[in-house]
């Protein structure tokens, strides 16, 4: 069975890590090596063409408990857009929707790309385009060490990466529930309620230093606070930033469909270096949260088998993955390493908890 990930390349960061290469084989990092595409060769050039045949192919191989795991990756160049780096002008979203049209939901390749590298956490808004596709109930689970809910700075509507998980919570019909785990090292559950009213004051407790008030006002749920006005949606439950309370969050509602979207900020430093401030997670730590998760959904929880051999199709509709160190910044060969080694644990755990089968 062929494993495919998606990389939506937009800055260079994954390649500058090492994650992939667009040299020719004798030239890329250890484990990995390139297929070229369309026939042209071991020297087959990097394409920011926006027709998925000229997209080249790189073949990644990572070693699992079990096996020798080749993962086969199309990368959409996206470098050359402009309005892109932390805010989404028009224009661009118009493009890289358009380019990500047979990748997304519904499009005649979706299902060959179960999981999607976005470059780094500066375009964790990319996640918007996958999960405005889906049109099935699902709920969406995302790891993070910030909230993105945040108001766009420069205009009301200018979609950003501070701010596209409310921009969804607002649009998305489809979307029943809204797992955040990470902000203030909680997890708060988010509902949809149709006749939810939003008070102008989301911290009915008292005022807060405008430097907390992201993750306080998440977090304020014995105080009946909710995070902002987002559509229909309302704060039910937090959890400890935990595998049990994964469990319990998961537990708490019915779960037909899953998307996960993880900022690799959620992580320690030890584990992994952004541009961002990172939370406290370890990689087993998140690895096993993403599992409990998996585990734990789609009716209750899934046997060891069961997620192993995969789940009914539409259960797990797709997960991506964004952050890392800015390309046009110098950075220590040693955090780049550290990167690419995590990325590539990052998928190693992703084919043992069944996300290609």
């Amino acid at each position: 069975m062929k494993r495919k990930i998606l990389i939506t390349d937009l800055s260079g960061a994954l390649e500058n890590e090492g994650f992939f290469s667009v040299a020719a084989p004798s030239g890329c990092p250890l484990g990995v090596s390139e297929i070229p595409s369309s026939g042209e060769g071991e020297n087959a050039p990097f394409s920011s063409s926006p027709t998925p045949g000229n997209l080249p192919k790189v073949l990644l191989q990572i070693t699992t408990p079990n096996e020798s795991a080749k993962i086969e990756a199309e990368i959409v160049g996206l470098r050359e857009l402009e309005g892109t780096r932390c805010y989404c002008d028009e224009a661009a979203e118009d493009e890289i929707v358009r380019r990500l049209a047979p990748f997304r939901c519904g499009g005649g390749r979706w299902r060959e790309f179960p999981v999607h590298f976005i470059d780094t956490g500066e375009y964790h808004y990319v996640s918007k385009f996958f999960v405005d596709a889906i049109d099935v109930p699902f709920t969406l689970l995302v790891f993070d060490n910030h909230t993105d809910m945040q108001e766009p700075a420069f205009g009301e509507g200018l979609l950003s990466c501070g701010s596209w998980l409310a921009d969804v919570m607002r649009s998305s019909k489809a979307l029943q529930a809204v797992i955040l785990a990470g902000p203030g090292g909680r997890i708060a559950l988010y509902e949809r309620h149709s006749s939810a009213t939003f008070g102008a004051d989301w911290a009915k407790g008292g005022d807060l230093p405008a430097v907390e008030k992201e993750e306080a006002r998440a977090y304020d749920g014995a105080k009946g606070a909710v995070l902002q006005e987002c559509g229909d949606f309302v704060l039910a439950a937090t959890e400890e930033l935990s595998v049990e309370g994964i469990k319990n969050i998961c537990c708490k509602i019915s779960i037909e469909n899953l998307y996960i979207s993880i900022d690799k900020d959620v992580m320690s430093v030890d584990c992994y270096r952004t541009e961002w401030s990172q939370g406290e997670l370890g990689l087993e730590e998140l690895e096993s949260m993403v599992f409990a998760a998996v585990r734990n959904s789609f009716g209750g929880e899934a046997t060891a088998d069961a997620v192993e051999n995969g789940f009914p199709a539409g259960s797990l509709l797709g997960i991506d993955i964004c952050g890392g160190l800015d390309a046009s910044k110098p950075a220590l060969t040693c955090d780049l390493a550290t990167n690419r080694r995590t990325d590539l644990a990052l998928l190693d755990a992703l084919v043992l908890i069944g996300a290609f089968a």
